[in-house]
C-alpha cells in the first residue's frame, strides 16, 4: 500500500518541534537584539540571503531547526538567527568574561537591513531571590517584581533601557531545572518583543486621528448643505467632493488595517505569555501582567477605537454618496419629465398648426382648382349649357371633397411611415 504526502504534512509535524527549548545554566546573560522590516515583499528572503551570506563569509555552518532559525556557535558565544513575519533577531548567551552589548562577528550585520526595534538583556542569577543592589538599579516608579514557578524563581524589570540601550530584566531562577529555566527566559524575551511590536501602531493611530477628524467635519458639512441644496451644479460639486473623502478614508484604511490587526494578534501573545509565567505579586510591588495591562491596554484601545472610527466613517461616505446619487437621479428624472412636457406641449402645438395648415391649404386648393377649372369652361365656350358661375358653383363643393379626401389620404400615409 502506498500513500502520497500532503504538500504540508512535513511543515505540520514540524511545526510544535519548530522552536525548542534551549535549557539554560543558572547563570549568565542571555541579550536579543531584533530589527522589524514589516511587511515589505521581498524582505524574508532578503534577510534570509544576508544571514547566508554573512555565514559563508565568517566560515560558520548553522544548524537551520526550520527554515526561520538556526542556532551556530562563534568562539564561546552560542547564537540563535531567527526570521518571523514582521522582524528577525539575533539571541546569544555570552560567558560573564566575553559579555559585551554589541560584540562583533556574531551576525548582528545579517540583520541590520531592516530598522532596530527590540534590544532586551535577561540577567540570570544563580539565587532564589533577586538581589537588592539589582533592584536598587530599577526606576522604583516602573518595578516590576514578582514570583513565578509557584515561588521558585523571581523576576524584575522596569522595562527602561539600561546604558546600553538594552530593556534589562532580572531573572533569578537557581531552584528550578535547567529546561524550566529556558522555558522562562524565552517567555521574557518574547514579552518584551512582542510588546514593541504591539505598541508599532500606536504612533500611526495618533498621528492619522486629527485627520479622520478632518474628514468627519468634512463629511459634515457636505450632509448640512445636501438638505437643502436643489442645484444640480452644486450637488455635482458635493459628489465630487464627498469621492476626495471617501479616497482619503479608503488611504487610511489601507494604511492602519494590516498594522492594527497585527498589533492586536502582538497583544494577544503579550497576555498570553503573561499568563504563562503565572506571577504571584510581591507586596509592595506590581507585576509585569499588572504593569503592561495598566500601559498597553489604552494604547490598544486608541487603536480599536480608530479603527472602529474609520468603520463608521466609511459607512457614512457610503451612504452620503448613496444619497446624493439618489438626489442627482431624482433632479435628472425631474429634468427629464419637464423636457419631456416641453417636447409634448410642442407637439400638440404643432398638431394643432399642422391641422390648422392643412385647412387653409384645403381651402387655397380648392380655391386654385376651380380658377383652372373656370378657365377650362371658359375655353370651351360651351352656349347650350348653364353659365360659367353657375357650373362653378355645383362643382366647387365636390372639388372642395375631394381636395380634404385627397390630403387626408396623404396625411394617412406620412402617419403610416
Amino acid at each position: 500500500m502506498q500513500f502520497v504526502d500532503h504538500p504540508f504534512r512535513a511543515q505540520a509535524l514540524g511545526e510544535i518541534h519548530a522552536r525548542p527549548v534551549q535549557p539554560l545554566g543558572p547563570k549568565g546573560r542571555l541579550r536579543r537584539v531584533a530589527t522589524y522590516f514589516g511587511r515589505e515583499p521581498g524582505r524574508h528572503d532578503q534577510m534570509r540571503e544576508e544571514f547566508a551570506s554573512w555565514c559563508h563569509k565568517n566560515q560558520i555552518k548553522p544548524t537551520f531547526m526550520t527554515d526561520r532559525q538556526a542556532r551556530y556557535q562563534v568562539g564561546e558565544i552560542a547564537a540563535t538567527w531567527q526570521l518571523h513575519s514582521e522582524h528577525a533577531s539575533i539571541t546569544w548567551m555570552a560567558p560573564s568574561t566575553l559579555d559585551e552589548p554589541w560584540p562583533e562577528n556574531i551576525g548582528l550585520e545579517a540583520i541590520t537591513a531592516a530598522k532596530l526595534l527590540v534590544t532586551t538583556r535577561v540577567d540570570l542569577i544563580d539565587a532564589e531571590t533577586v538581589h537588592e543592589e539589582a533592584l536598587k538599579g530599577f526606576r522604583r516608579a516602573s518595578l516590576s517584581y514578582a514570583k513565578v514557578e509557584e515561588g521558585l524563581a523571581e523576576i524584575a524589570t522596569d522595562f527602561l533601557p539600561d546604558n546600553d540601550g538594552f530593556t534589562r530584566l532580572e531573572f533569578a531562577g537557581a531552584g528550578i531545572t535547567d529546561v524550566r529555566r529556558g522555558v522562562i527566559a524565552r517567555y521574557l524575551l518574547e514579552i518584551e518583543t512582542f510588546r514593541s511590536l504591539a505598541l508599532l501602531a500606536l504612533p500611526v493611530a495618533q498621528d492619522i486621528a486629527p485627520n479622520v477628524d478632518n474628514v468627519e467635519r468634512g463629511l459634515e458639512n457636505i450632509l448640512k448643505r445636501l438638505n437643502n441644496e436643489t442645484d444640480p451644479q452644486i450637488i455635482e460639486e458635493l459628489l465630487n467632493e464627498l469621492n476626495k473623502l471617501a479616497l482619503e478614508t479608503t488611504h487610511f484604511h489601507g494604511e492602519t488595517n494590516a498594522l492594527f490587526a497585527a498589533s492586536y494578534s502582538y497583544d494577544q501573545l503579550v497576555r498570553h505569555r503573561l499568563g504563562l509565567l503565572e506571577e504571584k505579586r510581591i507586596t509592595g510591588h506590581t507585576n509585569m501582567a499588572r504593569y503592561l495591562s495598566n500601559r498597553m491596554d489604552p494604547a490598544m484601545a486608541t487603536c480599536a477605537a480608530l479603527q472602529n472610527r474609520l468603520n463608521a466613517l466609511t459607512d457614512r461616505l457610503t451612504r452620503a454618496t448613496e444619497l446624493l446619487n439618489t438626489k442627482v437621479a431624482i433632479e435628472i428624472h425631474k429634468q427629464n419629465q419637464d423636457a419631456l412636457k416641453a417636447i409634448s406641449d410642442t407637439s400638440v402645438s404643432q398638431y394643432k398648426l399642422q391641422t390648422t395648415v392643412e385647412g387653409l391649404s384645403t381651402i387655397a386648393i380648392t380655391y386654385y382648382a376651380l380658377g383652372v377649372l373656370g378657365y377650362i369652361l371658359a375655353g370651351m365656350q360651351l352656349g347650350a349649357f348653364p353659365s360659367k358661375s353657375l357650373m362653378l358653383a355645383v362643382a366647387a363643393p365636390f372639388v372642395l371633397a375631394l381636395t380634404w379626401l385627397a390630403m387626408r389620404h396623404i396625411r394617412q400615409l406620412h402617419d403610416k411611415h
